[in-house]
Parts: structure tokens; sequence; C-alpha cells
């Protein structure tokens, strides 16, 4: 199957041999980068063509693997896990956060767009909102296309 290239940015890169047929490897790189294909590329580099044998994701944005729970955590102690788990508004920390009248949380969630018309301007094209009910909740997640303000999720 042909893959269309992309343009990826790799930046932290650490090659290590595991045993005399097995190597492993670490990055940091930018969305778009497909692992699949990098180990192809080594393979092909190296002139003995190669696979993944496994992956794992450490990080994604904010997130890593050092702070989350194990899954263990969650079934064995649901109500103590549950304090600790992100709210979806602090979540998404990178976005503007925009507060909602109870009103058009109402109008939203019945597939109403009215008030997305009302929302303040976007910083630049594709910007994503957080919009917050009075309580600080996630209500939706909007993004900006061509400068209107598109529903993206309602919760």
């Amino acid at each position: 199957m042909e893959r269309t290239p992309r343009q990826v940015q790799l930046e932290k890169f650490s090659l290590f041999q595991l045993e005399p047929d097995l190597l492993g490897f670490s990055l940091t790189c930018s969305k778009g980068a497909y692992m699949r294909s990098l180990a192809a590329d080594i393979g092909l580099a190296l002139g003995c063509g190669a696979h993944l044998e496994t992956l794992r994701r450490t990080e994604f944005g904010d997130f890593s693997v050092r702070e989350a729970l194990p899954l263990q955590a969650l079934t064995n102690s649901p109500d103590e896990a549950t304090a600790l788990l992100l709210s979806p508004a602090r979540a998404l920390p990178q976005y503007r956060t925009v507060g909602l009248a109870s009103d058009d949380i109402v109008k939203l969630r019945r597939g109403q767009q009215e008030p997305l018309r009302d929302l303040p301007s976007a910083m630049n094209d594709n910007e994503i909102l957080s919009l917050l009910d009075a309580e600080g909740e996630l209500v939706a997640v909007v993004e900006n296309n061509q400068g209107q303000w598109r529903l993206v999720r309602v919760l």
C-alpha cells in the first residue's frame, strides 16, 4: 500500500540495540508522524528491513504516562480514582474559554446554533474555544473556520 509523504518534525530521537536482531527507538515528534513507516525506513537504511514489534505513546500534548492512573486503580477504588481524574475543562487548558448563559447552553444542547453568533471574534483561523457553564464545567468545544464558529462537540 502506497503512503502519501507528509512533512513531520522529529525532535529528540534515540536509537538503541536491545538484542542482536532487535532495535528500539524513542522520539519526540510532531503530529502526523507514522511510526510504522519510520521503522520501515530505518530498516531500509540498514539494508535489512524492519517493522514494529510494539508501540507505546508516552506523551500527548500536556499529558504524560508518568501522570496516568493505572487501570487497576480505577477498578479497585473507583471513588478514590474518580477524585483524581481531570475534568474535561481542566484537560483542555490550551484553549481560550468563554462562559455561556444557561439559556444558551440549553439551545446548544438542542442543536440550535444561534448562541455561536454571540461568541467573541476568533484570534486566528482554526482557533478552538472551550465553552463553560457558570460552574466552570465544559459544555461544548467550538472551532473557528473562515470567521464562523462551528460546534465540534457538545457535552
